[in-house]
């Protein structure tokens, strides 16, 4: 079972690092012109898809399938290994939640700027 809380702890760390990284590319937007929020809000975005993405192919390349894959075409002599799977789903769940808490945050950005602003 993975440790819950580590894995909370990284996705907001990672998710800390990409606001803290957006905020300051969406100001320097503002120095040329363009408009702070949709920076802001295009970057998050981007990072969402990416983050997913990145999940994504960390869970593809610990399945037994691609493990698989992996001996019968690239002749690999790596077998698969649950202790290596749970590893990376640990890594997986970190992306994915930090994706997920970065999605959160956009739709609420957007419901702010549609509904309240």
């Amino acid at each position: 079972m993975p440790d819950h809380r580590k894995i909370v702890r990284r996705s907001l760390r990672v998710c800390v690092l990409l606001v803290a990284v957006d905020l300051v590319v969406a100001l320097l937007s503002s120095i040329i012109g363009r408009s702070p929020a949709s920076a802001f809000g295009n970057l998050l975005l981007l990072e969402v898809a990416a983050l997913f993405i990145a999940a994504g192919l960390l869970d593809l390349s610990s399945s037994v399938g691609m493990s698989q894959f992996k001996r019968s075409v690239m002749s690999s002599k790596e077998e698969f290994s649950p202790s290596k799977r749970r590893e990376s789903e640990q890594h997986t769940l970190v992306f994915f939640l930090a994706g997920s808490i970065l999605f959160a945050a956009t739709v609420l950005l957007t419901i702010y700027d549609l509904f309240l602003h």
